[in-house]
């Protein structure tokens, strides 16, 4: 038998589809690697500045503690000692508690406080007493009081404060 004609001599062919476009989204998996290293590596870098910063307070308040005690040692004078003394604690606290009412505190509030900051009782009830009243006394009127017993409170107090609870 012969081959019979086709009856229908166009067929319906349809045009030529390409696959869709690689879309972006989501991506693969190298691309999330990499965005979870970037992301900690930022993550590290942000937590290491706080961290020297810290380091860096912590590194000048003790210098500065050191010069105050020279000078004491040089001029044996208290009341200069409890004014410098009481000074520098303050600009510590507010470097590490900036959100705290330290410039307003006084006496007894003001003790409760340094107290609390290094889990001490020693401003309350030791030598640091004296920095209730001596800071605000006229020199000749600064009672006496244990300058060494205050210096080293005022040491622990500051080597008690945090490395790493900085606030910005």
């Amino acid at each position: 038998m012969p081959d019979a004609p086709l009856q229908d001599n166009s067929l319906t062919l349809r045009d030529i589809h390409l696959p869709d476009a690689i879309s972006w989204w989501p991506p693969a998996p190298g691309w999330w690697i990499v965005l979870i290293i970037l992301g900690l590596g930022f993550a590290f870098f942000f937590f290491w500045q706080k961290y020297q910063r810290s380091l860096r307070i912590k590194k000048a308040a003790l210098a500065e503690f050191e010069n105050i005690r020279t000078s004491y040692q040089n001029d044996a004078n208290p009341a200069l000692l409890a004014r410098s003394i009481s000074t520098l604690l303050r600009r510590i606290c507010l470097s590490y508690y900036p959100h705290t009412n330290v410039p307003g505190m006084t006496g007894k509030q003001w003790l409760s406080y340094l107290d609390n900051t290094a889990n001490t009782k020693g401003f309350q009830t030791d030598s640091g007493n004296i920095l209730a009243t001596a800071p605000y006394l006229p020199e000749h009127e600064c009672p006496n009081f244990d300058a060494e017993a205050l210096l080293a409170l005022s040491e622990t107090w500051i080597q008690a404060q945090p490395k790493k609870e900085m606030q910005q």
